[in-house]
């Protein structure tokens, strides 16, 4: 679990630099990106969670940020979907 971990920092490390090229490029923030990586970063968090030391508030709560996120995701994709390139 500590090198899926690791891994997954890297991921999210490269997905972050990729945000950040993306504005100084474009001068744009790319929202899509932006909650893809906070899905990434939740998804470790679950990953690598403890379920002996977590409590079921914190659960929820996670339960709550990838529900939420995944909407988003589904919202910006069938928008940007739906528009003429």
């Amino acid at each position: 679990f500590e090198i899926f971990g690791l891994f997954l920092n890297v991921l999210i490390a490269l997905e972050i630099l990729e945000n950040i090229t993306a504005y100084l490029r474009k001068h744009v923030v790319q929202v899509e990106l932006v909650i893809v990586t906070s899905l990434i970063a939740v998804a470790r968090k679950i990953i690598i969670l403890n379920l002996d030391k977590t409590g079921g508030l914190e659960i929820i709560g996670l339960a709550l940020a990838i529900l939420s996120l995944s909407i988003s995701y589904w919202i910006i994709r069938r928008t940007t979907a739906k528009k003429p390139h």
